[in-house]
Parts: C-alpha cells; structure tokens; sequence
C-alpha cells in the first residue's frame, strides 16, 4: 500500500520535524516516517501479513517546537485473493420419506448417474423420494422431493381399477371414475380441493360478508385415498401427511323471523351454520338452546357484535344493551355434541322511549359506533369526511345504535341536527 501527502505549517520559522505512524490502533507499535523539510513525504507500506477485511492506518506529525498534532485516520480494505474454482457436480445424495440420515451417496462425476432403489420393504400407499446434489467445492444444491405410490396388490377378484374415491379430513368422500386399468399412478388422480372443511373452526376466523364466507387460515388439512375395483371392492386407504392451508366455509344460511324458531343440526368440527336476521329489528333478544354452541353476531358491514349473554332456562340469551342495533348476521359453530339439535328463536325488546314530544334529538360517540336519541320518526345520514355517504336509514323513537369502525364521521338528522363524531 502507498501513501503520499504534503503537510503545511502555519509559521514561517516552523517546519515538520517527525511523521509517526500506527496500524488499526496499535498506538503501542507505532513506527516513523521519513519527511523532508519542504513537507512532502511518499511511503510504501508492507500490509502482506494482514488478513483481508477492513483496517486503519493513523498518521501524526511533530513541528521543529515539538508539538505533536492531531492524529489523522484514514481507512483501507485488503480484498481477499479468490481463488478460481472449476466447478463441477461431484456427489449425488438420494433417500426415501424424509430419512435423509440414511440417505445413499453415489458418483455423479460423469453426469451420469445409476440408483437402484428397493421398494419392496415399503408399505403400499404414498411415498416420497429425496435427492440433491453437491460440487467439488463443497457446494450443495436444494434438496428436490417427489411423491410416488406403491400400489397394494389387489385381492383375489378385485378386477382393474375402475375409479377411486377421495377425502380431507372426515368430509365426504368423492369418487372419481378412471379407465379399468391394473395401476393407478399418481399424475393421473385428480382432486378439487374447494369445499373441503377444516377439522375445526378456528377462533381467528374471517368472515366475509360480500359472498357470505368464513375463511379459516392455516387450518389442519390431510388428503385420504383408496382405490375402486371393477366388482366394488376397496383397496387399502392411503393418507397423507397433515398440511396448513386456509380452507374456506360456506355456511348454509336461513332466515330467521320474529316468534318462529329456527331447529338447525347443530355444527360440530368444520361446519358453520348461518341465519339471516329481518332488517327491522333493532332491538334483538336472540335465544339458542340445545346443543352447546358458539354463536357470533355481525351487523350488515360485516362487523363484529359483543352482546351480553346470560343463560336462562336451559339456553342462552344475547341482548345488545338498550339501544338499537343492527343484528344481520349469525354463525354458529363449534358444537360440543355431534348429530344433536340447536334452536334459535328471536324477540324484541322494547325501546327505552315509548315516544316522548318533548325529547330533543341528540348525538353522541359510544364505543364502536354512535348512538342517535330522537322522539319522532326521522332519518339519519352518516358521512365519511370525504364526503361518501355510509348510511341512509330510519330512525325508531328512541335510542338508535349505529355501529361504525372507528374514524371521524359527519351524522345529519332530518330534523336538521348535525354533528362531527369521532368514533373510537
């Protein structure tokens, strides 16, 4: 490494006398410098020995009254001398589900490579087979992994293969026809993987309410197969390993009305059971009895309702406070008894104020919404600050929730009451 620099002095009578020098702050091993008097010095230093990375050289300079500087730092890397490797596949490495520890090795210098794999000791049904490989440089590709089946002889009678059935889960099996054929490879099975139904559904579930769907993310999902002969016997069923994936459910809705009950089987493992609630009530009492259940509500946005629960008589009640709500959605799920009935019934639970002329509108901000008290029939128009309408509905006399997401939100009345409310 070189290095050259002028030093300056800032009298006329004062000259550089001494230049030191030190390597990534060994100040203890420092060395000198030649300089000559005019100020200029140009030094060659011998950095060999050093490892390749990043490294420090500081420089100090004495004038003729012996007073020291300020050390300068200046920074350098030694870039390493790569050597220059001719690479070439040199191994391959081979094993069989997943029993990498045992995997074979074998020459593949000539790119020419010959297995011999014994699957005579493998149980009929899926299979993995492994393999990748390394270079001469102590490389390693990724490993590649392909699925097979070892078929199960057929039993006496059996006949070709004429079709087979398919499953996740517990659900319900599909059957699939194939020509009659003595095999059935795996390239040639084919399966639908929408409607399948997690085994259960899971407390972080999504419900959408633009198609009426509950996706369930990262659910528990396992394949089964077993091949059809042609006089109707079965071989023997072939499961996969358990995979996440999210899996969604399209609950089966019903409408439930005003004093007419609703018996439904109740939904256990990955079903979801769903009801429609009439867009007139605004004061929902809602009863489920039978079955152990979990029941949510959600309102016409999609947003999830926290009513208050108590369980009277043998079924649970869910009142939403004294105010109007707007109940459009619910989903039961999570039954705790299999081929078992719930019901579901709906009443009303009067408003708050009968009709008072002397109520004065009012507008305020609740938790999750906004509550609109008015003693007449009117209308209410909910804005965002953009400008959109959100809402457009009717008023009952009384206390009227909306419920809304939080935000700031503009609320007229058609009797002229406006207000800017900030929901939280």
């Amino acid at each position: 490494m070189s290095l050259s620099g002028v030093m300056t002095a800032t009298a006329d009578d004062v000259t550089i006398a001494r230049c030191e020098y030190w390597l990534d702050h060994d100040f203890a091993s420092r060395a000198e410098l030649p300089v000559s008097p005019d100020g200029v010095f140009e030094h060659s230093f011998d950095v060999s020995e050093q490892t390749p990375g990043l490294h420090a050289i500081a420089l100090r300079f004495c004038d003729s009254r012996g007073l020291w500087s300020m050390p300068v730092l200046r920074h350098y890397v030694k870039v390493a001398q790569e050597p220059v490797w001719e690479s070439h596949l040199e191994k391959l490495y081979y094993w069989l589900d997943y029993d990498k520890d045992n995997a074979v090795e074998t020459s593949c210098a000539d790119v020419v490579v010959e297995m011999q794999l014994d699957v005579t000791a493998l149980t009929p049904g899926l299979h993995t087979f492994s393999y990748m490989f390394s270079e001469n440089n102590g490389l390693y590709s990724s490993p590649v992994t392909r699925f097979f089946i070892v078929p199960l002889d057929a039993p006496e009678g059996f006949g070709l293969i004429s079709g087979y059935e398919y499953w996740f889960n517990h659900g319900k099996r599909h059957f699939v026809e194939v020509s009659p054929a003595e095999t059935l490879e795996l390239i040639d099975v084919t399966v639908d993987v929408v409607g399948a139904q997690p085994m259960s559904i899971p407390e972080n579930y999504i419900f959408n309410v633009a198609d009426l769907t509950v996706v369930c993310p990262q659910s528990d999902l396992f394949l089964g197969i077993q091949a059809v002969g042609q006089n109707g016997g079965r071989s023997e069923a072939v499961v996969s390993d358990t995979a996440k994936v999210d899996l969604t459910v399209v609950p089966d809705f019903q409408d439930l009305t005003l004093k007419s009950p609703v018996e439904l089987q109740s939904p256990c493992g990955g079903m979801i059971a769903g009801l429609k609630m009439p867009v007139d009530v605004q004061y929902p009492i809602i009863s489920v009895s039978g079955s152990d259940v979990k029941v949510d509500f959600y309102d016409a946005a999609g947003v999830k309702l926290q009513p208050a629960t108590a369980l009277t008589d043998e079924s649970w009640r869910y009142t939403f406070g004294d105010g109007p709500v707007d109940v459009a959605y619910i989903l039961l799920h999570s039954a705790g008894k299999d081929m078992s009935l719930t019901t579901v019934s709906l009443d009303v639970l009067p408003s708050g104020i009968d009709g008072v002329a002397d109520v004065t509108t009012s507008i305020s901000s609740v938790d999750g919404g906004l509550m609109v008290r008015t003693g007449e029939n009117l209308s209410v128009a909910v804005y965002a600050m953009t400008g959109v309408k959100l809402i457009d509905r009717k008023l009952v006399i009384g206390d009227n929730m909306i419920n809304l997401t939080p935000g700031c939100y503009v609320v007229t009345v058609s009797d002229g009451t406006t207000a800017r409310v900030v929901v939280r």
